[in-house]
């Protein structure tokens, strides 16, 4: 039986970048070492708990400013910033001796997330509008987009482990900037929708004043905003 494949639709064409990025972002090798290494560079309980905190309160504050950077500037500049924070972190992270150090990385780890959240969907569900009309194959193609972030995740995590046996822990943090930063230079070919930029250009303050009423006015929105995960 001979199958024949259907040429990919402009639709697929555009996120193909976008799910490639979001794959290579999903690549941590440092992942499933993270607590052998941070016991290895001298944490204890109580740092634990500083650095959890420090980072739990970087995401929320960045939550929204990167959520009106994305909207007045770039969104896929925005996404990029997030590779190359990601990229950071995890440096910083294989160059740490000591716990300020690698609270540091994690500080900057928030930033990534901070950054990248809600960038990349937003970036689908314009494209999808974009090429087909509607948003009725918006959850097919984050669904894909998510898919292609969890395969890294999760084969990264179990290459991880080997590399830490065989060369030690600290070196799947360094081998992890690569792929990253490979990241930034896939969504260079990525080509961002504009429909956000249809509406009326609003200043800067009116833009702060409207999202700070929508999250006041709906409460349900705070969790969502200030949950670091």
């Amino acid at each position: 039986m001979i199958t024949i494949l259907r040429p990919a639709s402009p639709l697929q064409k555009r996120l193909r970048p976008l799910h490639l990025a979001a794959f290579l972002q999903g690549i941590g090798f440092w992942v499933p070492v993270e607590k052998l290494f941070m016991n290895e560079i001298g944490f204890d309980a109580a740092s634990v708990g500083l650095m959890a905190a420090a980072y739990a309160a970087v995401v929320p504050i960045l939550e929204v400013p990167s959520g009106i950077l994305a909207d007045r500037w770039s969104r896929r500049g925005v996404l990029m910033a997030a590779s190359a924070a990601l990229a950071i972190s995890a440096l910083i992270g294989g160059l740490s001796h000591n716990v300020v150090t690698y609270i540091l990385s994690a500080l900057v780890l928030g930033v990534f997330f901070a950054l990248e959240s809600g960038t990349i969907d937003s970036i689908v569900y314009d494209t999808v509008l974009e090429e087909t009309g509607d948003s009725a194959a918006f959850e097919r193609q984050i669904g894909r987009n998510r898919l292609a972030n969890s395969a890294a995740l999760v084969t990264s995590a179990l290459l991880g482990g080997v590399l830490a046996g065989v060369a030690g822990t600290r070196i799947t943090y360094l081998l992890t900037v690569p792929f990253v930063a490979l990241s930034i230079v896939v969504l260079l070919r990525c080509s961002e929708p504009q429909l956000h930029r249809a509406a009326e250009t609003t200043s800067l303050r009116a833009h702060i004043g409207l999202t700070y009423r929508t999250l006041t006015r709906r409460a349900r929105l705070l969790p969502i905003v200030t949950c670091p995960c």
